[in-house]
């Protein structure tokens, strides 16, 4: 019994090792297609012809979501489900899209008969019609607003194409200019585990580190080919939409660059699906554990 107990209590580390190690990118293509690379870089079909794909997002519990016009869950058999409509302006398209801790969905909206009104939505959990949590009419604290991510404080970072700045909204909505300098069509943003935001210069062809004190340096630029969305798994590594060249590549926390995967059409924007939580792990461990001891004494 206890070569058994231990064989288990081994293989669970083991299990719970890879699953840590092994999620999901999730990637929306040029081709109207949303694809996954798996640990190794192979690329498989997740969804075709889903329109016009923008942003990609998880939720808490693992559901995707992407923005294609409206907002739709992709389940995982493939089909999709409408999640939110545009909402306030009743035209245009969502991009970037992240959910805050309560389960909110934002999104990053163009509309307008010109497309000059640049808004923020926000979708209750559980879907519907998005409601405004800031806009502006032409440039401003807005302007063609792509990326969006929130740092840990529940602040929320947009990366603003039309005017290279990134712009930080207090849970309130009152907006200001995080950072301006060095932005070339910034579109995809991602926060480390230590605070620090990353920020795609997609005409730039360069990935921006800011602080949290918004101090600016060069995170990398060998090879990229207009670099879009960004995402980091639970071990930070960075992985990058390298659109001009097809690629998903990744960096590890040190900067180091490798070609994660191929992709047939350009990839846009990546979402990691998130990794079980450890306690979730240990708690799925036990519980085999007390199945094998109930079944031990059942014998004796």
């Amino acid at each position: 019994m206890f070569h058994v107990r231990h064989a288990l209590i081994i293989g669970l580390l083991l299990t719970s090792t890879s699953m840590l190690q092994s999620q999901t990118i999730y990637v929306s293509n040029s081709n109207a297609s949303v694809t996954m690379c798996s640990q190794g870089g192979g690329e498989t079909h997740f969804q075709n012809a889903v329109g016009f794909v923008q942003g990609l997002a998880f939720d808490a519990s693992g559901n995707l979501y992407v923005a294609a016009g409206d907002v739709f869950k992709l389940n995982h058999d493939g089909s999709r489900t409408g999640y939110s409509g545009v909402g306030a302006y009743g035209q245009g398209d969502s991009y970037g899209m992240a959910f805050d801790t309560l389960g909110n969905l934002y999104t990053s909206n163009i509309s307008g008969m010109s497309y000059n009104i640049f808004w923020i939505g926000k979708v209750a959990p559980g879907g519907g019609n998005a409601t405004v949590f800031a806009e502006c009419y032409g440039s401003g604290i807005l302007d063609a607003p792509l990326g969006i991510a929130f740092d840990a404080k529940g602040n929320l970072f947009v990366a603003n194409s039309g005017n290279n700045t990134i712009a930080e909204f207090t849970p309130g909505g009152n907006g200001t200019v995080f950072a301006s300098t060095g932005l070339n069509h910034p579109m995809g943003l991602a926060f480390d585990s230590t605070g620090d935001l990353f920020v795609s210069n997609t005409d730039g062809n360069n990935i921006m580190k800011f602080t949290p004190e918004g101090n600016s340096t060069v995170f990398a630029s060998t090879g990229l080919n207009n670099p879009m969305g960004l995402a980091f798994d639970s071990a930070g590594n960075l992985f990058v939409a390298d659109s001009g060249n097809r690629l998903i590549d990744k960096f590890t926390p040190d900067g180091t660059q490798s070609i994660f995967a191929t992709t047939a059409a350009y990839p846009m924007w990546i979402a990691i699906q998130p990794a079980p939580e450890p306690a979730t792990l240990s708690l799925l461990g036990l519980g085999a554990l007390a199945m094998l001891r109930r079944k031990s004494r059942g014998r004796d």
